[in-house]
Formats: C-alpha cells, sequence, structure tokens
C-alpha cells in the first residue's frame, strides 16, 4: 500500500534527522511537489500526528499493538487492553492516515520501521519517544518565548516552563548513552599528550568533569563503567539536578559528585589541593550557553595536561546558507528558536549561537583563544548528526 504523499512527511523527517541527510534529501524531494496551500494544510496535520504519536507513547499503545503480533482490529485491541473501541478506532485510523500505522482488510498494524522508533522506550536506544514528548511544551513557547524574543532579543534559561522538556530530552538521551557513549564516543580516544588509551585512563581512575550533565545519564554510565574515577557532574538546571540525586540515591553510585554550577563551578576544579581533572566530557552544551568562551577558559585552567576534552556538539556549517540547505535545517532552526538559541539568550549580551551557531570552525576558534592546542574532529558512528571533537 502506497502512503500518500502528505501523509509521510512528517514521520519521515523525525527519521531523517535521527538517520542522516540522504534520507532528507528524498523527503525536501518530495516536498517540492506539493503547493504551498497543501504544505501548510501538511504542517497542521502532522502537528496533530506529532501530538498523538505523544499520546499513543503516554499509554504504551505501540508496544501494546506490536505484542499482538498480528494485524487487529480496534475491538480487539479494545478487548485485549480495557480501553474503549471508538476512541482507538479514531486514533488508529489517524496513524494510518499519518503512516506510523498500516490498514489494511479493516485490520491496524504497525507500519515496518516505525515499531523500533516507538516501542519499549525505557530500553531502546533508537526510541525516538522523547522527541515527541518535548513537542507540546516546545510548541507553548512559540508565544510565551519566541514572540517576546524576537521583540526584545531576550531569551529564557533551560528551566523555563515545564518539566516535560528535561523529561523528554533525558528520555532521548539515556538509552544511547548506555548503549553507544563508550562505545562510540570514547573507546577510540588516545589521550594526545601520553598516547594513553583514555578508557585504559578511566578504568585506572581519574577526575572526570561531565560538564551539562543534564539528569545524569552520561555521569551515571561513566561511574558504573570506571568505578576507579570520580565524576563531578555539573548541571544549571535545578529540576535535573533533583532528578540526578534521586537516581544517585536509588542506585547507590558512590563515585559521582553533584554539582549546581551556581554554587561551584569547572573553575573550581576536584576536591584536593592542586588537583585537575584528567578528562572532561561535554554533549549538546557549549552552543546552548550564555558565555561559552568563560566555560573554555575556565576548563583550560583545570583539565591536566596530560588529560583531554571531548566536546560533543551539533554538526553544522560555516554558513547560514549552507545551513539552509541542510535537509533538516527547518527542524534544526526549529529547536533552536523553541530551546537552544532561547538558552543561548536567556542572559543580556549572552553568546546567541543556537543550534547551528558552532560549528567545527568556530569551536576550533574558541579553543585556541583559550590556550588549547589540539583539535581534532572525529563523527559519532550512532549518531551521524553529531560532531565529536577531541581537545587538549
Amino acid at each position: 500500500m502506497t502512503t500518500p504523499l502528505s501523509k509521510s512527511y512528517f514521520p519521515l523527517l523525525i527519521t531523517a534527522f535521527a538517520s542522516g541527510t540522504a534520507l532528507g534529501l528524498f523527503v525536501a524531494k518530495r516536498m517540492m511537489k506539493l503547493s504551498p496551500e497543501q504544505h501548510l494544510w501538511s504542517i497542521v496535520m502532522h502537528s496533530f500526528t506529532g501530538a498523538l504519536i505523544h499520546a499513543g507513547d503516554s499509554l504504551e499503545l505501540y508496544d501494546h499493538l506490536e505484542a499482538m503480533k498480528r494485524p487487529v482490529t480496534a475491538q480487539e485491541l479494545a478487548e485485549a487492553t480495557g480501553w474503549s473501541e471508538r476512541w482507538l478506532e479514531e486514533f488508529l485510523a489517524q496513524a494510518a492516515g499519518a503512516g506510523v500505522c498500516a490498514f489494511r482488510d479493516g485490520k491496524f498494524s504497525m507500519t515496518p520501521g516505525y515499531a523500533p522508533l516507538l516501542c519499549n522506550p525505557a530500553t531502546n536506544p533508537r526510541s525516538l519517544a522523547g522527541l515527541f514528548e518535548m513537542l507540546l511544551p516546545l510548541l507553548k513557547r512559540a508565544e510565551s518565548v519566541v514572540v517576546q524574543a524576537i521583540q526584545s532579543g531576550k531569551g529564557v534559561d533551560y528551566d523555563f516552563g515545564n518539566a516535560q522538556i528535561i523529561r523528554g530530552i533525558d528520555r532521548k538521551n539515556y538509552n544511547w548513552f548506555r548503549d553507544y557513549l563508550i562505545k562510540d564516543v570514547l573507546e577510540d580516544v588516545v589521550v594526545p599528550a601520553t598516547g594513553e588509551s583514555l578508557v585504559e585512563m578511566l578504568k585506572r581512575g581519574v577526575h572526570v568533569a561531565d560538564i551539562g550533565c543534564g539528569c545524569g545519564a552520561s555521569s551515571i554510565i561513566m561511574a558504573k563503567a570506571f568505578p576507579k574515577s570520580i565524576i563531578y557532574a555539573y548541571e544549571a538546571s535545578a529540576l535535573s539536578l533533583q532528578v540526578l540525586q534521586e537516581r544517585i540515591q536509588a542506585e547507590n553510585i558512590p563515585n559521582i559528585v553533584v554539582c549546581n554550577v551556581a554554587e561551584r563551578g569547572v573553575g573550581d576544579g576536584p576536591d584536593g589541593d592542586d588537583a585537575d581533572f584528567s578528562f572532561v566530557f561535554s554533549h549538546d552544551l557549549l552552543h546552548d550557553m550564555t558565555d561559552p568562551q568563560s566555560l573554555i577558559r575556565d576548563v583550560k585552567t583545570k583539565l591536566s595536561d596530560r588529560g583531554c576534552w571531548i566536546v560533543v556538539d551539533i554538526k553544522c556549517q560555516n554558513t547560514l546558507t549552507a545551513n539552509i540547505q541542510s535537509p533538516a535545517s527547518a527542524l534544526f532552526y526549529g529547536f533552536s528558536c523553541l530551546l537552544c538559541l532561547a538558552c543561548s539568550t536567556s542572559e543580556d549580551h549572552g553568546a546567541g549561537l543556537g543550534t547551528c551557531g558552532l560549528p567545527a570552525s568556530k569551536c576550533q576558534d574558541f579553543m585556541k583563544e583559550a590556550g588549547f592546542t589540539h583539535f581534532e574532529e572525529r563523527g559519532v558512528a550512532s549518531n551521524p548528526v553529531q560532531a565529536r571533537y577531541i581537545v587538549a
């Protein structure tokens, strides 16, 4: 069964964001066939789809549907779940129209390829469910934040609005960190000054700074994998810090030191006289900051000459033209207006980098200005929209 053009754009675009540009180019070409009016109607339609995907995720509806192991009627799913047949029929009809579900001979099933992206979100590293949890509170910011920011130039901080955004980001990231942080980010790195494997250094036991750790997924993964190392988890968000503290207590993790940056910054260094960090990690942080160069200078003063910093950030281009030509540009600049640029301009004279504001060349310039002499760019195999920089 062929999915109509206007019904396939949204899920393909989300997959393009997760999978790279090849599929995004395919989406862009198909989009060109829509008239302006069709395009605007499709935007409204796909906004509805995004909201309803979150509703389905909240119910674990996709897991229930997949667990049936065969196409089913709305009545059969209602009998299996105890839910309303009438409402399931309407919901699944919309999902089928959007291409998320398939409909044939009066029965519904997950469209091939969508179950791995929407089912088992608690354990699935490919899950995109967290994106849809963020969607509604982010869209609310269009009126409460973006309108005022365009007029005044002033954004809002990370905690503004709704804990759902923070929870959605954590859901999007946690399983990926668990399955890929060591494998795709740390494992192939050699410390420039010593030639020692980064992973072996961490196993031996060193001081680590995890800057902008959010709800602590990366800190917890590293603390468990390298119990001899002490992880200093730095975060500005009060909501994220609360979640991190609860996780540490629940899992009884002894080697994480939680640092509220309002009280203790990276420049204060680890505990101990003349102690330095041997490894610093930051993920999707610098482009969100109001003053990233100040942080970079602080890291330079507290990073050991025999250590290194891994910066993971959005892979973007040097010019506005090149970034707009990317097939995922509307997605990236949408995130920027609703989240990243808002954070980066939340203080007077904020840097205002935004999602596409830190290409490799600018990051390298910032590092050089702070006194770093080693800058190496690599990719992230499991997340092709991100760049990875090894700095020393």
